[in-house]
């Protein structure tokens, strides 16, 4: 399962992250925060579904900090390329001129 939120404040982020390390019902994949000019997106990438109780639950704290979000096609090639596991930094300067976005992070959170 993979879901992307949009956040006009780092501290709403922080701690939508935060909570995502802390849910141990949920096996993070890998998330990605990207820094885009009107705010962040984070993308979550699960590493399988949960119950439906629990993932209704997850979507309701998420919409709590950030709002769902629809990445363009722009957006979802720039993530592919990362999910395919091109470098980070083979892509920081492509992806800055051309789409005007910088991955500010990707993949597994540190919990420590």
């Amino acid at each position: 399962m993979e879901y992307f939120y949009f956040f006009t404040d780092t501290k709403d982020l922080l701690w939508a992250i935060e909570y995502l390390t802390q849910q141990h019902f949920m096996v993070l994949d890998y998330i990605t925060v990207v820094h885009v000019p009107d705010g962040l997106l984070l993308r979550i990438k699960l590493a399988r579904s949960s119950e439906p109780q629990l993932e209704a639950n997850f979507l309701a704290v998420m919409n709590e900090f950030g709002q769902a979000y629809s990445p363009s096609c722009a957006m979802k090639m720039v993530l592919g390329k990362l999910s395919e596991g091109r470098a980070l930094t083979e892509m920081m300067q492509e992806v800055m001129q051309r789409h005007g976005i910088a991955i500010v992070t990707h993949g597994k959170p540190d919990c420590q």
